[in-house]
């Protein structure tokens, strides 16, 4: 019998907590940058760049955030720090864990990328292509919807709330893990997870 199986582990060495999950969220974030960078320039090249990048932006996000976590349990970020997103019981998530996960934040971020390219839209040509790419930001902003700040503050409060929650609790799971029915764990003791669950279900 391995050391794993002899030994009670607690939740601190099982479960990915505060630090580890956000080490991994600054590594994707790292992964994340020359997408952003690019969308970016095409924003300062042209309004038909621009829009033309929206479904790859779009279908890279998905890749990225529920492809990844379906086929592989995580994100790079997460697999780089040797963790993995599995059910509540050990096993490996499925295509409803890896959407709900995600759900809301992909919603936000459609809903932004909307308000965007219309914004884009209303900017008169004369002044988006006369404008350096923070005059052309900056006239973009000028004509957001007002409940476009209200958009940017629910953001904000999501992802702060996924946080706070996440250390709240033993099996340090954020909201949309809640939502989902996953939990986070270091991928080496996963049959451990499995096991656990298979021993409180003959209990029950």
């Amino acid at each position: 019998m391995s050391t794993i199986e002899q030994t009670p582990l607690s939740p601190k060495e099982i479960y990915g907590g505060f630090w580890i999950r956000l080490g991994s969220f600054a590594l994707d974030f790292l992964v994340i940058i020359p997408v952003a960078s690019l969308s970016l320039y095409f924003l300062s090249v042209s309004k038909i760049l621009y829009y033309a990048f929206v479904l790859p932006n779009l279908a890279f996000v998905l890749f990225f955030h529920v492809y990844c976590v379906k086929q592989w349990g995580g994100s790079p970020g997460k697999l780089a720090l040797g963790l993995k997103i599995v059910k509540e019981n050990g096993e490996d998530v499925g295509w409803d864990e890896a959407v709900t996960r995600h759900v809301v934040m992909l919603a936000l971020t459609l809903i932004t990328a909307v308000v965007t390219i219309i914004s884009i839209y209303q900017v008169p040509n004369d002044v988006y292509y006369a404008s350096n790419l923070m005059k052309r930001s900056q006239a973009i902003s000028g004509v957001y919807p007002k409940f476009s700040f209200f958009l940017s503050v629910c953001t904000n409060i999501w992802m702060y709330s996924e946080f706070l929650v996440l250390l709240t609790n033993r099996k340090r799971k954020a909201i949309h893990d809640y939502m989902a029915g996953t939990v986070v764990i270091r991928a080496k003791y996963q049959r451990l997870v499995k096991d656990s669950a298979k021993v409180e279900t003959v209990g029950v």
